[in-house]
């Protein structure tokens, strides 16, 4: 499943590329550069820097299936370049890199990668516990038992301080207190609608949204009840959820576009970075329901009851909120532009 953080990346985006065949570099040489140095690099990468005349004798020739390179880092930073100078004293062929210390990192100590991965998934565990368990927005339970579930699922010895730090930086946490190896967690408000919730997969939506398309045509099927549900990183493009019920559910990093909600109960609903072009929603019910970093260009959201719902940091562009009953709280990114007026 796919998880999404609020991350900035500086990368090199290709417009409408053809394809992305990669080429298999082995890096043979890592060269630890100034800043100052690597902001030229970057600025004019066609130069000839000592960093790879000096290098040079350490490659092994290119193959057919191999390029032998460079790695040059930034001393003070995290980001990288790949440099293959095939022979040459300069960058012949290169990429930038990012986050290349920490891949760099995980390549030289691959018991390293396996601790970071055992740990995620240790987290994700527990904060899935939390969710299902809380009670007025907290869940008390044992680093023991913590402790248990890490000894019978992975190998090695749990750190519990950086257990206690990941979990609290989850968004859904608003901190983990420790007192006498108990542990309470506070669940942020937006996440204590959740209580008893239950992540789906995409497997288990597909059937659910196809039992629903038989509902709507009385031929057989069930009604869709995705209450108290949450939906990370799944795709409902094209969609009918018209008339399902999806109270108290939170959809993160999920593909709308297209959905028909019409008619659909989605009270306390909350949505993070989802795709919503073109979503079309007839009297849905969107009381109290939050939107935060959703694409909603295109929409037409018609007839629907919004009392208390807010947008915050969402794309609006040709947005048709038309007739509804109570205007929600459009709160724009402070760098937005041209957000469509709430009509």
């Amino acid at each position: 499943m796919r998880k999404v953080i609020h991350m900035n990346i500086q990368i090199e985006l290709q417009r409408r590329p053809e394809d992305y065949r990669l080429d298999n570099c082995v890096i043979d040489v890592v060269e630890e550069i100034p800043h100052d140095s690597f902001e030229t690099f970057q600025n004019y990468p066609t130069a000839r820097y000592g960093a790879i005349t000096n290098s040079l004798h350490r490659l092994p020739e290119d193959t057919k299936d191999e390029r032998h390179c460079i790695l040059l880092l930034d001393a003070d930073g995290d980001e990288g370049f790949i440099v293959n100078p095939h022979g040459a004293e300069y960058a012949r062929y290169s990429a930038f890199v990012p986050n290349a210390r920490q891949l760099c990192r995980l390549a030289q100590y691959p018991s390293l990668n396996r601790f970071s991965s055992d740990m995620e998934k240790l987290v994700e565990h527990f904060e899935l516990e939390i969710l299902r368990n809380q009670k007025d927005g907290r869940y008390q339970f044992s680093m023991n038992t913590v402790s248990d579930y890490y000894l019978e699922k992975f190998d090695g010895f749990l750190d519990g301080n950086l257990f206690l730090n990941m979990l609290s930086e989850r968004p859904e946490i608003v901190e983990v207190e420790e007192y006498c190896d108990e542990l309470t967690a506070k669940v942020k408000p937006a996440f204590c609608k959740t209580a008893n919730v239950r992540n789906l997969s995409q497997k288990e939506l597909d059937v659910i949204c196809a039992n629903h398309v038989l509902w709507l045509n009385d031929a057989g099927g069930e009604q869709a009840d995705l209450s108290n549900c949450v939906l990370r990183g799944l795709f409902l493009r094209g969609r009918d959820l018209s008339h399902a019920y999806c109270n108290n559910i939170v959809f993160d990093d999920c593909n709308l576009d297209s959905v028909d909600f019409s008619s659909a109960e989605l009270e306390s609903v909350r949505f993070t970075n989802c795709e919503m072009k073109d979503l079309f929603a007839v009297k849905t019910n969107f009381a109290d329901a939050e939107f935060e970093s959703c694409d909603l260009s295109d929409a037409t959201i018609a007839e629907c009851p919004m009392m208390s719902s807010t947008m915050k940091n969402c794309n609006l562009d040709n947005t048709g909120l038309l007739d509804c009953d109570g205007e929600p709280v459009v709160i724009p990114d402070e760098e937005a532009e041209g957000l469509a007026p709430v009509l």
